[in-house]
């Protein structure tokens, strides 16, 4: 299975092909609800491409709890 590069922040991040969002940014912290991808709102089921930009949008941002509330 071949890699992708995504940038998290300041970070490149090496991810196995087929990644999903939730497995970039949303693994580790369970108050991750979706993922800013390419400056686009996503489920965290957002399946990555190489070269994408993720940012991990939390429950306690105003994004966030629109998402949950929604």
């Amino acid at each position: 299975m071949s890699a992708i590069s995504i940038n998290i922040g300041d970070k490149v991040v090496e991810l196995p092909s087929g990644s999903t969002a939730f497995e970039a940014v949303g693994n580790t912290n369970r108050t991750v609800v979706v993922a800013r991808v390419n400056n686009e709102l996503r489920d965290l089921a957002q399946v990555l491409q190489d070269g994408d930009v993720v940012e991990a949008i939390s429950i306690d941002s105003d994004e966030g709890l629109a998402v949950l509330r929604h």
